[in-house]
C-alpha cells in the first residue's frame, strides 16, 4: 500500500503508460523467485522467473538493470544454478570485451567513460564470482540443464518483440522504426531512436546524485517509513534459513535497481530532473516497500507479545 500510493508511482498507474505493467511484472518475478526460495526442489517457479523476465523487457528495457542481480537471487537458493549462471555471463563478459580487444581506445569510445567503467566493474565481479563459486564446488555447468530451460524460456518472453514488425506490415497510422525491415527491426529493439545513454563519470557527482536519490525517496514515502527498511536486518540472526537468504538477496537487486540505473541514467541534481526522472527508481520502491513491510510486521508481532521472541522464520510471504 505504501509504495502504491507513493508520489512516484502513483501518478503513473492511473494514465495510460508503461510503468504499471512493467511494476507488475518485476513484481511477478520478485514473487516467484520467493516462492521457488522457500520450496528450492520446484524449479518451476525458477523457469516461470525467467519467462516472464523476458515478457517484462519487451515492455521496459531499463529493467535490463536487474538482471546482474539474478545469479546473486539465483545462487543463494542453489549455489550450482548460479554458479552457473555466472560461468555463462562471464563467457559473454569475455567474448564481448574480446570483440573491441586489442584496441583498449575502441572499447572505451563505444561506451564512453561511465558505460565503460560500469561495463569493465560488472565483468570483474561476474568473473571473481565465477572463480570463487568452481573453486568452492569444484565443478562447472552441471545444472547446465536448468541454465538452457531458463534460457529458452526467457528467450520465449522476449519473442513478443516479433509482433512489431507482423503490426508493421499493416497499415497503423505511426509505423514507429519501420521494424517490418530487418534494419528497423534491430533500430527499434536497440532503442536507436532515442539518445544514447552517457552515464556518471565522476565519483563526486554520483554521491552527490546518490544523496538527492535518498531525499527524494523520504519525500516520496515519508520519512517516517524508511527506517523500517532496516528493521529486517536487525533480526537477521532470528531468521530461518530462507527468511535470511531472501532478505540478503534483495540487497543486490536494490544496487542494481537504485543505484546502477542512477548511474546509467546520470540525472541532473536540480528539481526539474528529479522530476522527470523520479518515475524510473519505482522499481527500486518495490524493495524498499518490502523491507518496510517485513519491518513492520516484525514490530507488530513484538509490540503483540512482549518478552517473548517474534515467529519470523517464515515472515517473508
Amino acid at each position: 500500500m505504501v509504495f502504491g500510493l507513493n508520489g512516484a508511482f502513483w501518478p503513473q498507474a492511473v494514465i495510460v503508460a508503461v510503468w504499471p505493467l512493467s511494476i507488475l511484472l518485476l513484481c511477478l518475478v520478485l514473487c516467484l523467485l520467493l516462492c521457488w526460495n522457500f520450496q528450492p526442489e520446484l524449479k518451476r517457479y525458477l523457469y516461470a522467473a525467467a519467462l516472464v523476465y523476458g515478457l517484462l523487457l519487451t515492455n521496459s528495457q531499463i529493467e535490463l538493470a536487474f538482471a546482474p542481480a539474478i545469479p546473486f537471487l539465483v545462487m543463494i537458493v542453489n549455489p550450482k544454478i548460479g554458479r552457473d549462471l555466472f560461468l555463462a555471463a562471464c563467457i559473454m563478459f569475455v567474448a564481448q570485451f574480446y570483440g573491441y580487444w586489442p584496441s583498449y581506445l575502441r572499447l572505451y569510445n563505444y561506451y564512453g567513460p561511465g558505460e565503460y567503467f560500469i561495463f569493465m566493474l560488472s565483468g570483474a565481479v561476474v568473473s571473481l564470482m565465477s572463480i570463487g563459486l568452481v573453486i568452492k564446488t569444484r565443478r562447472a555447468f552441471t545444472e547446465w540443464k536448468a541454465i538452457l530451460i531458463c534460457s529458452g524460456l526467457f528467450l520465449l518472453g522476449l519473442a513478443l518483440y516479433f509482433y512489431a514488425p507482423i503490426a508493421s506490415m499493416t497499415n497503423p497510422p505511426m509505423n514507429w522504426a519501420y521494424p517490418r525491415t530487418v534494419e528497423g527491426f534491430f533500430h527499434l529493439v536497440t532503442r536507436g531512436q532515442y539518445e544514447k545513454l552517457s552515464s556518471t563519470a565522476q565519483v563526486g557527482i554520483f554521491f552527490e546524485q546518490v544523496r538527492l536519490y535518498f531525499i527524494m525517496a523520504g519525500k516520496e514515502f515519508g520519512w517516517f517509513y524508511l527506517p523500517l527498511c532496516l528493521v529486517p536486518f536487525c533480526f537477521l540472526h532470528r531468521m530461518a534459513a530462507p527468511g535470511r537468504r531472501w532478505i540478503l538477496g534483495l540487497l543486490p537487486a536494490y544496487v542494481c535497481l537504485a543505484f546502477l540505473i542512477l548511474a546509467v541514467l546520470n540525472p541532473g541534481v536540480d528539481r526539474q530532473s528529479q522530476e522527470l526522472n523520479k518515475v524510473y527508481f519505482s522499481a527500486s520502491y518495490i524493495l524498499l516497500a518490502l523491507w518496510m513491510g517485513y519491518g513492520l510486521i516484525i514490530l507488530g508481532a513484538r509490540l503483540a507479545r512482549p518478552g517473548k521472541q517474534p515467529e519470523t522464520a517464515h515472515f517473508p510471504i
